[in-house]
C-alpha cells in the first residue's frame, strides 16, 4: 500500500477506486498464502512422522 500514495505523489495518474480495486486480490492472495503457510507450519511442528507425544 505504500506505492500508491508515493505514485501519486510523484504524479502517476492514480485514484483512489484503483487503491480500492488493489486490495481485492491483496486481502485474497494474504488470505490463502498466510492460511497455507500457518497450516504448514502447524504440519511441520506437531504432525511430524515418529513424533511422540509427551
Amino acid at each position: 500500500m505504500y506505492f500508491f500514495p508515493l505514485a501519486m505523489l510523484l504524479g502517476a495518474p492514480l485514484s483512489a477506486w484503483d487503491m480500492a480495486a488493489n486490495l481485492v486480490p491483496v486481502i485474497a492472495g494474504n488470505l490463502v498464502g498466510g492460511s497455507g503457510l500457518v497450516a504448514l507450519a502447524y504440519r511441520v511442528i506437531y504432525l511430524r512422522p515418529g513424533a511422540q507425544s509427551c
